[in-house]
């Protein structure tokens, strides 16, 4: 982190190297992943306009770390960092390897996108028994991050074959382009999703294409979808013989961007002006 310049002149000298090349991947932003009113919040009370997203950003993460630090110094807290296949851990802990830790510690078990290389029924399986038992909040966390990219090809694999797998990308542009041009909402943020089509080809990697799958979850509703390809996962039964269930409401993280943590599965964000669509 630096600290932004007064004169926005200077740019950001630790996202760089000596060199000047940029540290981070193309596809990574910072910005993603933050509740940007909050940051743009803060760079407001240091005098920051809006467009300079950036030094918003740096208040609001400075803030945030003051915070994380203050905890680590005031509050009994012990981290241990390990190198290694993440689908190890849970058996070195079992056999007494990793001998702070021992089956049943754990009261939240975050496993992010682990469920994109292995199944779920192996993290299930894998990670289950170190659950702490005793709490009735404990939990594992998993991330089906690139769910929608696979799915579709579930859906048209019987009728497609082997061309959905090669040419999934179109499939899944094609599914979700159809879907909402029946959307109000969709045109109420600007999108025109039938010029989109005719001027882009259906091109999934244009950048209006790619703006468009990203915040398709703040005006659609995939619930249901979600739910028939956890379904096809047998997570519920899985979850069942670990002795555990699938919660039916959400107390971690909301259904979706831009719709508060308590509201429904088929709850969908009806009153986002374009700043804040854009920013979710």
């Amino acid at each position: 982190m630096s600290n932004p310049a007064d004169n926005s002149r200077e740019f950001y000298r630790l996202l760089y190297t000596s060199r000047g090349e940029w540290l981070l991947p193309d596809s990574a932003n910072p910005l993603h992943g933050w509740d940007m009113s909050l940051v743009f919040a803060y760079g407001e009370r240091h005098g920051l306009h809006k467009a300079d997203a950036y030094g918003c950003l740096f208040f609001y993460l400075k803030n945030e770390l003051s915070v994380f630090a203050k905890r680590l110094r005031e509050c009994r807290i012990k981290l241990t960092l390990t190198m290694g296949d993440a689908t190890l851990i849970p058996k070195a802990i079992t056999a007494g390897t990793l001998d702070r830790f021992s089956p049943g510690c754990f009261d939240r078990i975050e496993t992010s996108n682990l469920a994109d290389y292995v199944s779920s029924s192996r993290i299930l399986k894998d990670w289950s028994s170190l659950l702490n038992r005793n709490n009735q909040f404990a939990a594992i966390l998993i991330n089906f991050m690139n769910w929608q990219k696979r799915y579709p090809v579930i859906l048209d694999i019987k009728g497609l074959g082997k061309q959905a797998l090669s040419n999934y990308a179109f499939v899944m542009v094609s599914i979700l382009a159809a879907k909402c041009e029946e959307l109000t909402c969709v045109a109420h943020q600007g999108i025109d999703v039938q010029k989109m089509r005719i001027t882009e080809g259906m091109n999934s990697t244009s950048p209006t294409m790619m703006r468009f799958i990203t915040g398709i979850s703040t005006f659609m509703n995939d619930h249901k979808m979600f739910m028939s390809f956890l379904r096809d996962q047998n997570i519920e039964h899985d979850a069942i013989l670990c002795d555990l269930k699938l919660r039916s409401i959400n107390q971690v993280h909301p259904k979706r961007a831009g719709a508060s943590l308590d509201s429904s599965s088929l709850a969908i964000p009806s009153k986002l002006t374009k700043s804040e669509f854009y920013n979710t």
